[in-house]
């Protein structure tokens, strides 16, 4: 009986050492969401490579000290955990090597009554490398309408969600980026005039920002894959996504936009504006692909001035626009080294504001000889473009500037279908000689193609 009493102590007592063990493991290796000095000592000498930015103390009125000290403290991964309530924070500096853990269900949210600067961004990273931010359910929001009152803030269209200046292998997952005083994501040079360089966005929403979803400035290898780019309203250009260099140093290189949605946006679903590079400016290399959009302004934009052009391609691969207030593909363009080219891409309704000159506010709208030294419009190849329209109305407009009476169009080529009751007036008359371009009536229910010769 003394050895049964004696062995049920001993197993009593080793049980209670074992409990004691694992409790104190998991109160030092696996701290909770709560203020723990002790797990940033350990963080910060070394020790300890994964932070929870609440062990500095969440705050629900403020919780700046504690996400940035975290992002700070050397650790190679930083947790932002679910607390209930809101992070609430003032701007945030991004480090290098470094992931950065959002957990589902949080909201990071700029702070009422900060953010008075004009350059003033929620996230932001200059001349950083090797960043991981991961938020699948998560928020990053601003105070978009707060910005808009001028007594209270200075008027500024540069409040980003996310500023990205000379950085370099940057990967942003699953995150929604909203009510921003700018755009929702910036990427762009800093002083050290290097462009960022491998970025990859994939999964993200960006909605309601006030200038563009993406403002992309100097980019080379820039992935933007699977994102959904709504309702940005506030300012011009007002785009999904606006590809727009500073100057002629700025680089555009290896983009490609692939699975992206553009919808409401008061501007353009995909802007490509190259007015500030020239003939010294290195290659352009832009693709998008498989890109759908609906209910903007305008569908796709290229533009650019009259000065020496780049030489490279922009390419719009299989790309659908749908309902546009205006043109579906707008492009104002000279004579360019560069090619722009739409790949079995299509248009349906487009142009739909139909109390703006018929002829002018056509699906397709082609603008030459800005510069009135009759240069000519192109490169322009449309490979197997496809119309829907049943409006009586070309549906391919070109027209030249005034100055420019000499223009042609002899860079304008490809396949166009369409299908409509009307086929009388496919092309208006104010398209010069050389256009190579073939307007094909495409009737998809009986399969049937009826060359126009025009």
């Amino acid at each position: 009986m003394k050895l049964l009493i004696s062995n049920f102590v001993l197993l009593t007592s080793l049980f209670t050492c074992f409990v004691a063990e694992i409790k104190a493991y998991y109160d030092v290796n696996m701290p909770g969401n709560f203020k723990n000095p002790q797990a940033v000592s350990e963080v910060l000498s070394g020790n300890r490579k994964t932070a929870n930015a609440a062990w500095w103390g969440f705050e629900p009125n403020d919780s700046t000290f504690a996400l940035q000290s975290a992002i700070n403290s050397g650790a190679t991964k930083v947790i932002v955990p679910y607390m209930g309530n809101d992070w609430i924070v003032r701007p945030i500096l991004l480090q290098s090597n470094q992931e950065i853990y959002i957990e589902p269900g949080v909201n990071i949210v700029a702070k009422k009554g900060y953010f008075k600067k004009t350059g003033d961004c929620l996230f932001n990273a200059i001349n950083k490398k090797n960043i991981l931010l991961q938020g699948y359910g998560t928020t990053l929001k601003m105070q978009k309408t707060d910005y808009a009152n001028t007594e209270q803030y200075e008027k500024s269209e540069w409040r980003m969600g996310i500023r990205l200046l000379s950085c370099e292998a940057v990967n942003i997952k699953g995150i929604t980026v909203k009510d921003t005083g700018g755009d929702g994501l910036y990427i762009g040079e800093s002083d050290s005039g290097k462009s960022c360089k491998n970025i990859f966005i994939e999964n993200c929403i960006f909605d309601n920002n006030y200038r563009q979803g993406i403002s992309i400035i100097s980019a080379e290898k820039l992935r933007i894959s699977n994102c959904i780019f709504n309702n940005t309203s506030g300012t011009n250009p007002s785009a999904g996504i606006d590809i727009e260099p500073n100057n002629n140093k700025n680089k555009l290189s290896d983009i490609v936009i692939q699975d992206c949605i553009s919808k409401n946006n008061a501007g353009a679903g995909f802007v490509v504006s190259l007015k500030q590079l020239d003939a010294n400016s290195e290659n352009v290399s832009i693709l998008f692909y498989n890109c759908y959009i609906e209910g903007c302004k305008w569908g796709l934009v290229v533009s650019s001035e009259d000065k020496d052009s780049p030489k490279g391609l922009v390419e719009f691969r299989n790309c659908c626009i749908e309902n546009s207030i205006s043109p579906g593909i707008w492009i104002s363009i000279d004579k360019r080294e560069f090619n722009t080219v739409f790949s079995n891409c299509t248009l349906r309704n487009c142009a739909q504001d139909y109390s703006f000159d018929k002829m002018r506010n056509s699906p397709v709208r082609v603008r030459g000889g800005r510069s009135g030294k009759n240069d000519s419009v192109g490169a322009i190849v449309f490979s197997n473009l496809y119309i829907f329209d049943n409006t009586d109305r070309p549906k391919l407009f070109c027209y030249f500037w005034p100055g420019s009476s000499e223009g042609k169009n002899e860079n304008v080529s490809g396949n166009i279908f369409y299908n409509s009751e009307q086929k009388e007036k496919i092309i208006d008359t104010n398209i010069r000689i050389g256009l190579r371009t073939k307007i094909i009536d495409y009737n998809p229910k009986i399969h049937k193609v009826e060359m126009v010769d025009k």
